[in-house]
């Protein structure tokens, strides 16, 4: 699988934002893709972006799950083509989806 120049860049922005547990904001993730304001609405709107990005205030957000997979399966899981939602995606807080993860977790 080729990976996107925008995707890419995506990875490795939120992976170096996650390793050093730094809080960033929509402008850094569009300065570091080239990406327009509306394709980040409409990855954040669907849910794709839930597994990675997480609200943490009023627009500020950190990064999560991105230093234990490779950049082919963190493009696999944003492909737009699988309609695939992030579990918690409607969740604001990282507490949430964490909770929401443990209990699924739990169930298999």
């Amino acid at each position: 699988m080729k990976v996107t120049k925008a995707l890419s860049s995506l990875y490795q922005f939120l992976r170096s934002h996650e390793a050093e547990n730094k809080e960033f904001v929509k402008e850094d993730i569009l300065a570091a893709t080239g990406w327009k304001p509306a394709t980040f609405s409409t990855y954040w709107n669907k849910g794709q972006l839930a597994d990675f990005i997480s609200e943490v205030s009023e627009g500020f957000y950190e990064a999560s799950n991105c230093l234990d997979i490779t950049e082919i399966e963190f493009a696999k899981l944003l492909s737009q083509s699988k309609h695939r939602r992030g579990l918690g995606h409607n969740c604001k807080s990282k507490l949430s989806k964490a909770l929401l993860s443990k209990s699924r977790d739990n169930c298999s």
